[in-house]
Order: C-alpha cells, then structure tokens, then sequence
C-alpha cells in the first residue's frame, strides 16, 4: 500500500496494483493490466504513479506509449539519425530508455499490438535488468535503474485474438515477465461520476449485465455512460 494521497476516486483493484509494482523489481515480475476497453486502466496507470515515490521523496515521473503493429524497438531504445554537422549520424535517445536508465514510471499501453522484434527487445531488458545501445557510441551500456517502474495494459493476455479484440501472440517467455491483474468495471467509481443520474446509471447498468450474459461484442463503457447521459442532458430525454 502507499500514505501518498491520491487526487480522485481511485479503482477497487488501485491497492492491489500498487502492490505489484512495489515489489516488481525484487521479484523481476511486472505488472500487466487486462480487461474490457473503458474500464480506466490507462487512468489507473496515472494514479499509480501517483502512489509511488522515488528514494528521495520526490514524485515519480510518468510517461505512456500506444502500442501499434508498426512500432520498431527504436521507439524504445533510440535511433540512429543525421543529425550531427554536415549531416553525421548520431544517437537520438527514446524516453522509454531514459526511464529506465534515470527512472520513473512508463505505461506501455496495448501491449499486445507490438510486433514480435520490439517486444523481443523488451523482453531482453525486463530479464536481464540491462541491455546493450549499439548506436550509442561511448556509453552502449544500458542498466535499469532501482528507480524504475513498469505496466502495461491490454483488452488481452496475450494469448490472441479474443472474441472482441484482434491482438498478437505474446510468447510465453514474456507473458512470465507480468502478473496480470484484472481491471473491470467499477461501479463505485462510475456511481461517483454519474451518480447525479441514478436512473439512467442504473439502466446502463442493465444493458451492461444484459449484454455480458449474451456474449455480445460490445461494451458499455464508462465512457459509453456518459455519452448516454451528454445526450440526454442535450434533447431533455426522462
């Protein structure tokens, strides 16, 4: 747990998060958030940060990537670009890498859409707490900082492709590098949010449980809610 005041309603599952990444870097296990879209994983990403403090004190800085399937491992670990004078090549760094190195929290948001050669790349890291910059010239040497934190978050477990989400197969090896924690909807929180409008929250509700029951592939989100209850306020609807 964390003595650190959090800003908001934090998620019913914020203590058991806090707790994974707390002992991440002792165990080598980090924390892989998984559930329906709308359900605040990305948000709860923020406010762990939140509850976590560097040796010092200090707030821990944060940083969020989205994954998709054309990412290179460049856009975690730096490029190699003619930058220099008359167009020398030279080392531009990526900040996932300056995280590790200075430390801080990252959030690699669907973690499941990163091809094969990026995540491999990740993978090599989160086992060997360290890794290697070819293209930094003078310093290749890349070591993961006691200060730094990392979550990931996925509508999958990256076993695939599930009835509602089109994702990649994560091999094994990595899938063991997480502990996954299910992130599902809240109704404490929406009810903080939109409890003005207990009707209509409760109809919404009812759809939810009705389309869950039928394997529907939908999702009533919290932001699915309030788009409802915008539209109501708009035409007046009862």
């Amino acid at each position: 747990g964390s003595d650190t005041e959090i800003e908001g309603h934090t998620h019913k599952r914020y203590e058991d998060c806090l707790d994974v990444l707390t002992c991440s870097r002792q165990e080598n296990r980090w924390l892989w958030l998984f559930g329906p879209a709308g359900t605040g994983k990305s948000y709860l990403g923020k406010q762990l940060a939140e509850g976590l403090r560097m040796p010092n004190g200090e707030p821990v800085r944060y940083a969020s990537i989205a994954s998709h399937v054309g990412m290179s491992p460049s856009e975690f670990f730096g490029w190699l670009l003619p930058t220099g004078d008359g167009g020398k090549f030279e080392y531009v760094g990526a900040l996932f890498a300056d995280f590790v190195e200075n430390g801080g929290m990252f959030f690699i948001d669907e973690i499941a859409n990163l091809p094969p050669d990026a995540l491999t790349r990740v993978n090599g890291l989160l086992s060997n707490l360290e890794t290697w910059l070819p293209k930094r010239m003078g310093n290749p040497h890349l070591k993961m900082s006691p200060s730094f934190w990392l979550a990931a978050a996925d509508n999958t477990v990256g076993r695939g492709s599930t009835n509602g989400y089109v994702r990649n197969v994560i091999s094994g090896e990595t899938r063991t590098r997480f502990q996954f924690v299910r992130i599902g909807y809240d109704r404490d929180l929406e009810r903080t949010l939109f409890g003005e409008d207990e009707l209509w929250l409760n109809t919404c509700w009812s759809l939810r449980d009705k389309v869950q029951e039928n394997d529907i592939r939908e999702e009533i989100s919290a932001r699915f809610i309030n788009q409802v209850l915008d539209l109501r306020v708009t035409h007046g609807a009862d």
